[in-house]
């Protein structure tokens, strides 16, 4: 064979050994490797997934979070209104107690001016015994008084504040529409004029009230605004009694007796 052949059939049989190189191992080769990349982008997708999940599930939980706060903050602000009270209480105890104790000293003065002035030893020191019996009775009465008064007081202050929550909204202002003729879209005309309070509106003009009402149309123009400075000036001042009466001669906040004497 010439050398031409031999050198046809050397690059042959070099091209025959690359292309079962290529067919048996690099290729295989790179189907492995395209299989990791699939098997790894997958994984990576489902992490993706996992991570927006927990992103979804920690915007829940911040909001759970702000929702506790506010609902803290709220009751903070309930806790500072009783510590308020109690100091204003504990105040009147300790005036009471310097009253108390101002009380103590008189009397020691006047049982010391009782012995020095004593002539008759014997006949004094059980004059003086049966007075200290009798203070010492009178002490224990008014001790006993004092406790009565106390509790009496802690029941009244306890009754005043549940009775003045019935006239207050849920976040703790003063509720408009407890007022006789007032009602939820007349409490926000209300609201929207700047009247927000019981005070406010004790001291706003009957004349405002109606040009408030006028403003609003007609179905608001018919409500009679005459009695509610009256009525708020009541519950401004704390006396629900006198205005739970005032409320029970009123039909939509119009006296009964005006209104049948209109009609």
């Amino acid at each position: 064979m010439s050398a031409f052949g031999w050198f046809i059939f050397g690059a042959l049989v070099g091209w025959l050994i690359e292309f079962l190189t290529d067919f048996m191992f690099w290729r295989k080769a790179c189907a492995e490797r395209e299989r990791s990349l699939n098997i790894r982008e997958a994984a990576l997708d489902n992490r993706d997934r996992g991570q927006a999940d927990l992103d979804v599930r920690l915007k829940a939980r911040e909001a759970e979070v702000e929702h506790r706060l506010k609902s803290f903050e709220t009751q903070d602000a309930e806790l500072r209104r009783v510590e308020a009270s109690l100091a204003a209480r504990r105040t009147d105890l300790e005036k009471q107690q310097a009253m108390f104790n101002e009380t103590e000293r008189s009397l020691a003065a006047r049982m010391a001016r009782v012995s020095s002035g004593e002539t008759d030893v014997t006949s004094k020191m059980a004059n003086v015994e049966q007075r200290a019996t009798v203070l010492e009775a009178w002490e224990k009465r008014l001790d006993e008084r004092d406790r009565m008064v106390s509790s009496k007081e802690a029941n009244t202050a306890s009754m005043a504040a549940l009775v003045q929550s019935q006239y207050l909204t849920k976040t703790g202002d003063d509720d408009l529409e407890v007022v006789e003729g007032i009602g939820p879209k007349i409490a926000e005309l209300l609201h929207a004029a700047g009247i927000h309070t019981f005070a406010q509106l004790a001291g706003a003009p009957v004349q405002q009230l109606r040009q408030v009402l006028e403003t609003a149309g007609p179905r608001f123009a018919l409500a009679k605004p005459e009695t509610w400075p009256e009525q708020a000036n009541l519950l401004a001042r704390g006396d629900f009694v006198a205005f739970e009466k005032l409320k029970d001669e009123l039909v939509g906040g119009v006296r009964k007796s005006d209104d049948g004497a209109a009609s």
